[in-house]
């Protein structure tokens, strides 16, 4: 029987009908990611993209290269970082779309599916995003800055090659102000934080969780706009993705990793979109936002009730989920 679930900070709900999960579907997608006959984003080919911004050194003698990750300047960028975007008959209420946006090249070597990395290339990942967060909160030209991953075609990937990205903003995105000012609202009323709370709470019920160990807790959330969603988020309340320590960004790539593998193993082959959730640099070491990594599996695409009443239709109950996915 459906269900109607509230989220309980931002309060969007979210229908939960499990039986739509058996209706018949005659138009399926085809359209596949298709490798290119130069890969620019494989060793080798580094003159197909723009110069790196950064490059750090491959680790695996197994399978040697001259780098193991590489961020460039994304081609086609979503923003400008050059001030000459600017127009002089902007309207009002338009701005130039100035900003950095930049591709991470997760693997030197060509492979489709970050789970199929091993945990040490999760690690310099992990060190690249902390690397070029940091980097770019130290300019001082960006409100807010985004790392996000799209795999899959229906996730909006357009290379097969593993990668992520990174769009720096000069201003805040509107759902992470509404996150930020709902967990303000939180602390203001509680004197506690939102999200270690309702950490505190998953833990406790547990039927939820998917991982926990002793530093990340990984859970489904209870009003999950996706199948198989999940939030991973450090114990330690820290409010900035790169606040981490070296001992802590270890453990989050081991955290990932092992949640990207068994959503592998319950989903093969699905399409996803992760994105961390860092606070916007003004609320820097805020008591109130707590930095967390959202996946989000793309198994249905968005029909016209999600766009048009901005509710979810979810065929999968986050406690079956995160049963499916504790079983890995």
């Amino acid at each position: 029987m459906p269900e109607v679930r509230q989220d309980l900070l931002l309060k969007h709900r979210v229908i939960f009908a499990p039986e739509r999960a058996a209706r018949p579907f005659e138009h399926r997608s085809t359209a596949n990611l298709q490798p290119l006959s130069r890969c620019p984003f494989c060793v080798g080919h580094e003159e197909l993209t723009s110069p790196a911004v950064l490059e750090l050194p491959a680790i695996e003698p197994a399978n040697p290269s001259k780098w193991g990750v590489r961020v460039v300047p994304n081609l086609y960028p979503a923003l400008s970082s050059s001030p000459t975007a600017s127009r002089a008959s902007l309207h009002p209420l338009a701005e130039a779309g100035v900003g950095q946006h930049e591709v991470i090249i997760e693997a030197p070597h060509h492979a489709t599916s970050m789970a199929s990395l091993s945990l040490g290339q999760f690690e310099i990942v992990a060190e690249s995003y902390r690397q070029r967060m940091t980097a770019i909160r130290r300019a001082g030209h960006a409100q807010h800055i985004s790392i996000f991953k799209n795999e899959g075609a229906s996730a909006g990937a357009s290379l097969e090659h593993v990668h992520s990205q990174l769009i720096a903003t000069p201003f805040v995105a509107d759902a992470v102000t509404r996150m930020s000012t709902a967990a303000a609202g939180y602390f203001s009323a509680s004197n506690t934080c939102f999200f270690c709370d309702a950490m505190r709470s998953e833990l406790e019920q547990s039927e939820r969780i998917v991982l926990a160990n002793d530093d990340f807790v990984c859970w489904c959330p209870f009003a999950s706009r996706f199948a198989a969603e999940m939030c991973l988020m450090p114990r330690q309340h820290r409010s900035c993705f790169d606040d981490l320590d070296d001992a802590e960004l270890k453990k989050f790539a081991f955290s990932l990793c092992e949640c990207l593998i068994k959503l592998q193993r319950v989903m093969p082959q699905v399409s996803y979109n992760f994105v961390i959730h860092t606070a916007p640099f003004a609320d820097a070491n805020s008591s109130h936002f707590h930095w967390h990594l959202q996946i989000m599996p793309r198994v249905m695409g968005l029909a016209g009730f999600e766009v048009g009443a901005g509710c979810h239709i979810n065929i999968m109950l986050p406690e079956v989920a995160a049963a499916a996915l504790r079983s890995v």
